[in-house]
């Protein structure tokens, strides 16, 4: 077992990081897996959406429509979303080198979206 000490670094409690799942972690510590959120920051990046409570609201609207959202939690899930959203900004505008975060791939973004939009009309 002490050769296994570093296997399971980056692991969450029951399950490895899947793609497309965001980790948010809120003030208090708490955190929620998300689906979905990277195509949202590049929705409203695209859509010249800037940093409002507004902007917050409809994340959490959009975000809820393919997470469970505690209606209790949804001002909470816009704040942090708005802080999550800024720093997206930040490094769409300044490019990853800067931030030293990997560049979202917008374009497999959209590819994705076609492909499931596809499959969909075909069923």
């Amino acid at each position: 077992m002490s050769g296994d000490k570093g296997k399971y670094q980056g692991m969450y409690c029951c399950t490895v990081p899947m793609a497309g799942v965001r980790m948010l972690t809120f003030p208090d510590g708490t955190q929620s897996g998300v689906v979905g959120l990277e195509e949202i920051f590049a929705d409203m990046h695209r859509a010249g959406r800037v940093k409002t409570p507004e902007t917050g609201e409809a994340m959490v609207e959009m975000l809820a429509t393919r997470n469970y959202i505690v209606p209790s939690a949804r001002s909470k899930y816009a704040s942090l979303l708005l802080e999550e959203y800024d720093k997206y900004v930040q490094m769409m505008e300044k490019g990853p080198s800067a931030t030293g975060a990997r560049k979202p791939d917008v374009d497999r973004v959209e590819r994705k979206r076609g492909l499931l939009s596809k499959l969909l009309k075909a069923k």
